[in-house]
């Protein structure tokens, strides 16, 4: 299979390494035209794909994928404030897919983060990874088909379903588990991106995945608590100012960082 661009034809594999290095070595303008073109045919594909599951008209679909208020909208109409009630809008909101796919596919840093994380996956000898809070799937889609033995965990509802369906008609042998319900295993790197500041109690949940890593396992995550958006919870923000001592207090050592931050598990 070829990507065509104009006259040329590009294998996936050299225009992946071409995005790694406009992410990593030279943004130049050529590279980022190239980022620009993927996100862009990323996009038609989860529309296409989004329709396929659903059942929806390719015109609702475009409707709900470029809205980028389509899942704070429900959240303002439905006002989760119990852990049961958050647990329950992600479970059954079927908005958070068509929200997560755009994200993935429209936002350079996080589009361009598949790269890097696959890259330091080789770089650390990382074999098993869980995705925790793994939405639609498209951090497990990416590492699985980079050879990497690949765990979902989400909450169990229409994200989990969704993810699912996907994995299968891929034939990925991605494992699942529910959150909240299922023992975690332990794994080499743990994947929590733009997670923490939806949940309560995010310390606990970074001390459950502080268990569930190997020794010398890595922690990958975002910390976006003090962003402003209404999912994000307001009593979490008090974490943007202390989360890194906390990681330091769990055992953490900070790695390195690009869009996503590394940490290694030491005690």
């Amino acid at each position: 299979m070829f990507v065509r661009i104009a006259r040329f034809r590009i294998k996936p594999q050299i225009l992946n390494l071409l995005i790694l290095y406009r992410t990593m070595v030279r943004p130049g303008f050529f590279c980022f035209l190239l980022v620009v073109f993927r996100q862009r045919r990323q996009a038609g594909k989860y529309i296409k794909e989004l329709g396929e599951y659903s059942g929806k008209s390719e015109n609702e679909v475009r409707r709900l994928f470029y809205d980028e208020e389509v899942a704070e909208n429900v959240w303002r109409r439905v006002k989760p404030e119990t852990e049961e009630e958050i647990l329950r809008f992600y479970a059954e909101t079927e908005e958070c897919l068509f929200s997560n796919l755009r994200w993935h596919a429209l936002d350079t840093q996080k589009f361009t983060s598949r790269f890097m994380l696959a890259d330091f996956c080789r770089r650390h000898k990382v074999k098993t990874v869980l995705d925790y809070g793994g939405g639609a799937g498209e951090y497990c889609i990416f590492l699985s088909k980079n050879g990497l033995d690949v765990t979902y965990c989400d909450v169990y509802g229409v994200p989990w379903k969704f993810s699912k369906w996907r994995f299968e008609r891929r034939g990925l042998p991605v494992k699942m588990l529910r959150a909240n319900q299922d023992k975690l295993g332990k794994y080499d790197l743990i994947l929590c991106t733009d997670v923490l500041e939806h949940v309560k109690n995010p310390l606990k949940v970074l001390s459950e995945l502080h268990d569930a890593l190997n020794m010398n396992g890595y922690l990958c995550a975002t910390f976006p608590f003090s962003y402003p958006k209404e999912q994000h919870l307001f009593e979490n923000r008090k974490y943007a100012n202390t989360i890194e001592k906390d990681l330091v207090e769990m055992g953490f050592r900070f790695v390195e960082e690009d869009y996503l931050k590394y940490y290694k598990k030491q005690r």
